[in-house]
Protein backbone atom coordinates (compact mmCIF):
# COMPACT_ATOMS: atom_id res chain seq x y z
CA UNK A 1 0.00 0.00 0.00
CA UNK A 2 1.20 3.48 -0.77
CA UNK A 3 2.32 5.54 2.22
CA UNK A 4 2.40 9.19 1.15
CA UNK A 5 3.47 10.47 4.57
CA UNK A 6 6.52 8.24 4.45
CA UNK A 7 7.26 9.38 0.91
CA UNK A 8 7.11 13.03 2.00
CA UNK A 9 9.38 12.49 5.01
CA UNK A 10 11.97 10.44 3.11
CA UNK A 11 11.94 12.69 0.03
CA UNK A 12 12.18 15.77 2.25
CA UNK A 13 9.08 17.52 0.92
CA UNK A 14 6.16 19.09 2.72
CA UNK A 15 2.45 18.65 2.08
CA UNK A 16 2.49 22.13 0.57
CA UNK A 17 5.18 21.11 -1.95
CA UNK A 18 3.13 18.08 -2.90
CA UNK A 19 -0.05 20.15 -3.33
CA UNK A 20 1.76 22.71 -5.50
CA UNK A 21 3.28 20.00 -7.69
CA UNK A 22 -0.02 18.24 -8.22
CA UNK A 23 -2.00 21.44 -8.72
CA UNK A 24 -0.14 22.07 -11.98
CA UNK A 25 -1.81 19.07 -13.59
CA UNK A 26 -4.86 18.80 -11.30
CA UNK A 27 -6.07 22.38 -10.58
CA UNK A 28 -8.69 21.32 -8.00
CA UNK A 29 -6.19 19.38 -5.90
CA UNK A 30 -5.84 21.16 -2.58
CA UNK A 31 -5.10 20.82 1.12
CA UNK A 32 -8.34 18.92 1.95
CA UNK A 33 -7.61 16.36 -0.75
CA UNK A 34 -4.02 16.11 0.47
CA UNK A 35 -5.26 15.39 4.00
CA UNK A 36 -7.49 12.59 2.68
CA UNK A 37 -4.65 11.13 0.62
CA UNK A 38 -2.36 11.08 3.66
CA UNK A 39 -5.00 9.20 5.73
CA UNK A 40 -5.90 6.16 3.60
CA UNK A 41 -7.43 4.22 6.50
CA UNK A 42 -9.91 7.01 7.17
CA UNK A 43 -10.80 7.99 3.61
CA UNK A 44 -9.59 5.25 1.21
CA UNK A 45 -8.29 7.91 -1.20
CA UNK A 46 -5.11 7.52 -3.18
CA UNK A 47 -3.46 9.27 -6.08
CA UNK A 48 -3.78 8.20 -9.68
CA UNK A 49 -0.71 6.44 -11.13
CA UNK A 50 -0.12 9.49 -13.36
CA UNK A 51 -0.08 11.74 -10.28
CA UNK A 52 2.41 9.45 -8.54
CA UNK A 53 4.61 9.50 -11.65
CA UNK A 54 4.43 13.30 -11.60
CA UNK A 55 5.65 13.32 -7.98
CA UNK A 56 8.47 10.91 -8.81
CA UNK A 57 9.57 13.01 -11.77
CA UNK A 58 9.45 16.19 -9.67
CA UNK A 59 10.89 15.01 -6.34
CA UNK A 60 12.51 11.68 -7.17
CA UNK A 61 11.75 8.16 -6.10
CA UNK A 62 11.60 7.29 -2.42
CA UNK A 63 10.11 4.57 -0.23
CA UNK A 64 6.39 5.04 0.27
CA UNK A 65 5.35 5.03 -3.37
CA UNK A 66 5.15 1.35 -4.16
CA UNK A 67 4.87 0.32 -7.76
CA UNK A 68 3.27 -3.11 -7.95
CA UNK A 69 3.56 -4.91 -11.26
CA UNK A 70 0.20 -5.68 -12.84
CA UNK A 71 -1.11 -9.15 -12.08
CA UNK A 72 -0.58 -11.64 -14.84
CA UNK A 73 -3.56 -13.98 -14.82
CA UNK A 74 -1.96 -16.20 -17.46
CA UNK A 75 0.50 -17.53 -14.87
CA UNK A 76 -2.19 -19.09 -12.73
CA UNK A 77 -2.18 -22.85 -12.39
CA UNK A 78 -5.97 -22.94 -12.77
CA UNK A 79 -7.01 -19.79 -14.65
CA UNK A 80 -10.67 -20.70 -15.27
CA UNK A 81 -13.53 -20.28 -12.81
CA UNK A 82 -16.78 -22.10 -12.33
CA UNK A 83 -19.43 -20.54 -10.10
CA UNK A 84 -22.21 -22.56 -8.53
CA UNK A 85 -25.09 -21.34 -6.37
CA UNK A 86 -26.69 -23.87 -4.06
CA UNK A 87 -29.29 -23.83 -1.31
CA UNK A 88 -28.62 -24.40 2.39
CA UNK A 89 -29.81 -28.04 2.41
CA UNK A 90 -27.40 -29.05 -0.36
CA UNK A 91 -24.57 -27.12 1.32
CA UNK A 92 -25.11 -29.06 4.57
CA UNK A 93 -25.08 -32.35 2.69
CA UNK A 94 -21.91 -31.37 0.84
CA UNK A 95 -20.23 -30.40 4.11
CA UNK A 96 -21.03 -33.80 5.64
CA UNK A 97 -19.70 -35.58 2.53
CA UNK A 98 -16.57 -33.41 2.56
CA UNK A 99 -15.93 -34.29 6.19
CA UNK A 100 -16.64 -38.00 5.73
CA UNK A 101 -14.37 -38.27 2.67
CA UNK A 102 -11.62 -36.14 4.25
CA UNK A 103 -11.48 -33.37 1.68
CA UNK A 104 -9.67 -30.28 2.91
CA UNK A 105 -11.60 -27.76 0.81
CA UNK A 106 -14.76 -27.45 -1.23
CA UNK A 107 -12.52 -26.87 -4.26
CA UNK A 108 -10.85 -30.28 -3.86
CA UNK A 109 -14.17 -32.06 -3.40
CA UNK A 110 -15.85 -30.43 -6.39
CA UNK A 111 -12.81 -31.04 -8.61
CA UNK A 112 -12.77 -34.73 -7.67
CA UNK A 113 -16.49 -35.00 -8.40
CA UNK A 114 -16.03 -33.29 -11.77
CA UNK A 115 -13.14 -35.60 -12.67
CA UNK A 116 -15.27 -38.64 -11.84
CA UNK A 117 -18.16 -37.24 -13.86
CA UNK A 118 -15.91 -36.58 -16.85
CA UNK A 119 -14.32 -40.04 -16.59
CA UNK A 120 -17.75 -41.62 -16.62
CA UNK A 121 -19.53 -39.54 -19.27
CA UNK A 122 -16.87 -37.94 -21.46
CA UNK A 123 -16.24 -38.98 -25.04
CA UNK A 124 -13.86 -42.01 -25.00
CA UNK A 125 -11.41 -40.18 -27.28
CA UNK A 126 -11.04 -37.48 -24.60
CA UNK A 127 -10.49 -39.85 -21.69
CA UNK A 128 -6.75 -40.08 -22.30
CA UNK A 129 -6.32 -36.35 -21.75
CA UNK A 130 -8.52 -36.50 -18.65
CA UNK A 131 -6.39 -39.23 -17.05
CA UNK A 132 -3.93 -36.59 -15.89
CA UNK A 133 -6.22 -36.15 -12.89
CA UNK A 134 -4.06 -35.08 -9.94
CA UNK A 135 -6.91 -35.69 -7.49
CA UNK A 136 -8.09 -39.05 -6.34
CA UNK A 137 -11.37 -39.47 -4.52
CA UNK A 138 -10.82 -40.60 -0.96
CA UNK A 139 -12.65 -43.74 -0.01
CA UNK A 140 -15.04 -43.34 2.93
CA UNK A 141 -14.08 -45.02 6.16
CA UNK A 142 -17.22 -47.06 6.54
CA UNK A 143 -17.01 -50.09 8.83
CA UNK A 144 -18.22 -53.34 7.21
Amino acid sequence: MTDYRRYCSVAGITNRDMVEALREKYPKYGKPTQSMVCDPEGYAVQLLPEAEELLISRFGSAPGLSKKPPRNHANKHKPLRLYVRINAVLKERLESVKTRLHFATDQDMIEAALWQFCDKYADPSLRLSLRSNPFQVAQPNVPP
